[in-house]
Order: C-alpha cells, then sequence, then structure tokens
C-alpha cells in the first residue's frame, strides 16, 4: 500500500509540474502576444496586451515598473471608475488613466490619473485600446532589464552554463550506469 500512495503523490507531483510550466507558457505567450503581434491599438489577435506603467501619474493603484494587462472591450461596458488605456493624439505612446466620465453617443472620455489634479481634455473613443484587467507591481522592469546587454549576455551564459552541465552529468551517468537486461543479453550473444 505504501508503494501505491507514493506513487499516487509522484504522479500528482509531475502532473502539477506539467500544470505549472504550462502556465508559465500561456503567460509567456500573452505578454509576448501583446509585444510582437500588435496591431494599430498595439494590441495582440486576441484582443490582449501588456503595458509598463513609466510614470506616477495613476498612484498609489499603478506605480511606476508596473506591468499591466488589457483587454479590448466594447466601449458601451466602459464606465466611470474603469482604468482605460488610450493612445495619445500622436500614436506612439499610451495613457492609462481612470474614466471620469464617459458617451459613447457623444464619442468621447474624460480620464484622469489617480495622482493628478485636474482631468485629461476629453478625446474620442476611437483612441480607447481597452480596460486594464489586472496588474502585477514590478514585473514591467523585466523587460527593461532584458534590453541590457549585460543581463542578456548572463542569462545567455547562465543557460548555456546549465544545458552544459546537465549534458555533462547525462555522460557521467551514462557511463556509471549499471547495466541493463539489453546490455548482458548483447555479452551473451557476443561469447
Amino acid at each position: 500500500m505504501k508503494q501505491r500512495a507514493g506513487g499516487k503523490l509522484r504522479r500528482i507531483g509531475k502532473i502539477t509540474a506539467d500544470v505549472l510550466v504550462w502556465l508559465l507558457v500561456a503567460a509567456a505567450l500573452f505578454v509576448l502576444s501583446g509585444s510582437v503581434f500588435k496591431n494599430e491599438k498595439q494590441l495582440s489577435p486576441w484582443g490582449t496586451g501588456a503595458f509598463t506603467v513609466l510614470t506616477g501619474s495613476m498612484s498609489p493603484t499603478l506605480k511606476p515598473g508596473t506591468m499591466i494587462f488589457v483587454q479590448a472591450v466594447p466601449l458601451e461596458r466602459l464606465e466611470p471608475g474603469d482604468i482605460v488605456t488610450m493612445m495619445e493624439s500622436t500614436e506612439k505612446t499610451v495613457v492609462t488613466h481612470r474614466i471620469v466620465d464617459i458617451s459613447v453617443e457623444e464619442d468621447f472620455i474624460i480620464t484622469q490619473g489617480d495622482a493628478n489634479n485636474a482631468p485629461d481634455p476629453a478625446v474620442s473613443l476611437s483612441q480607447v485600446v481597452g480596460r486594464v484587467v489586472f496588474w502585477v507591481p514590478g514585473l514591467g522592469q523585466v523587460p527593461s532589464l532584458l534590453k541590457k546587454p549585460a543581463v542578456y549576455g548572463g542569462l545567455l551564459t547562465g543557460f548555456g552554463m546549465i544545458a552544459l552541465g546537465i549534458g555533462i552529468a547525462g555522460v557521467i551517468r551514462a557511463g556509471k550506469r549499471p547495466p541493463s537486461r539489453l546490455d548482458l543479453d548483447a555479452e551473451e550473444d557476443k561469447a
């Protein structure tokens, strides 16, 4: 019975590890899709995107370095209090602020940063990228760190060393392993 319980625990552990790996892969694809396959509103084909907060205009809710995850939503579902990301008039940068007033019929939205004293000028609803659905403080600093040559080179070197170590360990283990039934059969055939 103890062997069966141990086998079940190992199986549960393997399933849990597999699920965690797939969740990490899905999260990486979500982030990459928001930065690689962006359309005119900087969203992935699935209507999602990830952005980094660069200023303190939304502090204390969204501090600089926070990564925000945005989802395209029908404009009718937006309401005052929602945090939205919008294209600036230059269409090269985005702004993330809280909705103060919105009118779908009159095609305008007024937002304001939580730390700002006054609301922003009204803009067209066509500039709305999407609603912020969740955020992770500090995670936005990772992409900027990876762009630094020393960090990128260090990671590549580290992963290379790990791969090399795993390869060497596999070769050493292969030389020290006990002979298998196939090995013994092959030796008997030679004799």
